[in-house]
């Protein structure tokens, strides 16, 4: 059986985490939008994300029941190695 510790501190969380693990949706209100450009974050992953978050918020599951909406960004190219997305907040 693990033998339960007590006063150990928490180890502290990398800025390089929280800036890939897409908390900033979670801060985001109703009309909001954000960029997100390639050089930030892996556009890929967002979109990803994003539809794994819809999909949740759906179904009633997951933590957060907040939709967003995302578009390709005018005026960058439109591949995932340099381009750039938009994401609102739509519920």
């Amino acid at each position: 059986m693990p033998v339960i510790e007590k006063n150990i501190p928490v180890p502290k969380v990398s800025p390089y985490l929280d800036r890939h693990s897409h908390l900033f949706l979670n801060e985001m209100e109703v009309g909001d939008s954000v960029l997100v450009t390639a050089d930030e974050f892996n556009l890929r992953g967002m979109r990803s994300s994003i539809r794994t978050r819809n999909s949740r918020a759906r179904k009633g599951e997951g933590r957060f029941p907040w939709t967003f909406f995302w578009s390709r960004e005018a005026g960058y190219p439109k591949n995932d190695a340099e381009g750039a997305i938009r994401i609102w907040r739509i519920k």
